[in-house]
């Protein structure tokens, strides 16, 4: 006999008379890949937000501290950048590696079900992000992309320290990335 935990009750209304315990109980489809109902799974994921990440308020924590201020989600700007620093006339992308196809990075991987779905879908996203950021150096605005990996794998100084660098320099795309050189301190922008 399966476990109870693969079973779930009837409703009252549907038993039939005279019924022992067992018989009101039918079996549950179970998955091991998936628990959850689809429609569940689909409002899981719509939940993901793309504003106030953990590694994004890590950058934004940190600038702060050190008397940098900013705006947030500039809506007027193409791809409405997660920090904008009007005095240095700047924008900072902080993406997550999954989300924005990460190329050689350790977080990003094609997921093995759906995977055309999941190709087209980050391909589509990668694209776009391309787009975005010559859009803005057309427009006059140096641009940053702050990858999720480098707040994971460097200190939270060192990542600040590569940041004000950046700002400070004259560089107009720059990207900080889980794969810093560690010998080059002077330039720790890609």
């Amino acid at each position: 006999m399966p476990w109870p935990h693969l079973w779930r009750w009837r409703s009252p209304r549907r038993w039939p008379l005279g019924s022992t315990t067992w018989s009101r109980c039918i079996p549950r489809e179970s998955s091991v890949a998936e628990r959850r109902a689809p429609m569940t799974r689909s409002e899981m994921m719509a939940r993901i937000g793309g504003k106030d990440t953990k590694p994004e308020m890590l950058v934004r924590r940190g600038l702060h501290a050190r008397g940098l201020r900013y705006r947030l989600h500039v809506g007027g700007l193409p791809g409405r950048p997660d920090i904008v620093l009007p005095r240095f006339r700047s924008v900072i992308f902080v993406h997550g590696c999954f989300w924005h196809a990460h190329e050689g990075c350790r977080y990003f991987r094609i997921p093995g079900t759906r995977s055309e779905f999941w190709t087209a879908k980050l391909l589509g996203n990668h694209q776009r992000d391309i787009a975005k950021v010559d859009q803005l150096k057309r427009d006059g605005w140096r641009v940053l992309t702050v990858w999720e990996c480098a707040t994971k794998s460097n200190s939270v100084d060192f990542l600040l320290n590569a940041i004000v660098s950046w700002l400070q320099g004259s560089d107009l795309v720059g990207e900080i990335s889980g794969e810093i050189p560690r010998g080059n301190e002077k330039s720790p922008h890609r």
